[in-house]
């Protein structure tokens, strides 16, 4: 599954802002100042590394399926010192592989887990290193508020959390219950781990964000069929017309144990 670069372009603020300060503060603090190898799962064009580069440093390996959205990452930051080659892979069929070739001090990933099933979330776990961190930020918990409420807002969004769990290219994808899940598969001898909050919390100044999600919704409950087309078309609108909004995220850290 990929993106466009404009969406990517116009979710990225409220990615910024949501972010975990906690959760960042304590990789951080991790890596003490010492050179490390990141490794970004998924990176698109590079919201990850524009996120956490500044305060890490060290040697990034962007990977995605995309190789526009590689290609925009590059002509962003290809000239500064931190970027490495880009490397355009498939991460269900070349997961484990690339771990083993980066050997990655920390493995990150924006807005990915959520699209992946249990399976290979499973494989990320057991291919995660002993001495290795991981960092999944922004990964959709299924909690979302619109203010005003659209009218038939409880079936259609009933109707979309069903849709989040649909095959995203990885297998059946868990969805709202993806941080959660790879968190108890990675707490236990070898990382400590770590869930915070970081819904994005929208405004009409960004009604354009707005906008875009109410049609992406609107487009994955239409293939329900839950909704006739005359309340889907005023659901749609209720959304779009919202002056408040509050979608849920959450981020998850491991770090390994002394």
């Amino acid at each position: 599954m990929s993106f466009s670069i404009d969406w990517l372009n116009l979710r990225e603020p409220a990615d910024s802002r949501a972010r975990d300060s906690a959760l960042i503060a304590r990789l951080t603090d991790w890596t003490a100042g010492r050179p490390v190898r990141v490794l970004d799962l998924g990176s698109g064009t590079g919201s990850s590394y524009r996120a956490l580069a500044p305060a890490l440093g060290g040697h990034w390996t962007l990977t995605d399926i995309d190789t526009a959205l590689l290609a925009e990452a590059h002509r962003r930051h290809g000239d500064e010192p931190t970027f490495a080659p880009a490397r355009h892979l498939d991460l269900v069929q070349d997961l484990e592989a690339v771990i083993s070739d980066v050997r990655p001090d920390i493995i990150c990933g924006s807005a990915l887990i959520d699209l992946a099933s249990s399976t290979w979330l499973d494989r990320l776990a057991c291919a995660l290193p002993r001495g290795t961190a991981l960092y999944m930020a922004l990964s959709y918990d299924g909690v979302e508020v619109w203010t005003p409420e659209p009218p038939h807002e409880g079936v259609a969004q009933a109707a979309f959390l069903d849709h989040q769990r649909t095959d995203k290219g990885f297998g059946p994808a868990m969805g709202p219950d993806a941080a959660r899940y790879l968190a108890e598969k990675l707490a236990g001898e070898t990382h400590r781990v770590w869930l915070g909050d970081s819904p994005w919390i929208l405004d009409g100044k960004e009604r354009d964000l707005i906008s875009a999600l109410a049609a992406g919704s609107a487009e994955a409950v239409a293939q329900s069929g839950a909704l006739t087309d005359a309340q889907l078309e005023d659901w749609a609108a209720g959304r779009a017309a919202a002056d408040h909004v509050r979608i849920g995220h959450t981020d998850l850290l491991a770090l390994p144990r002394d």
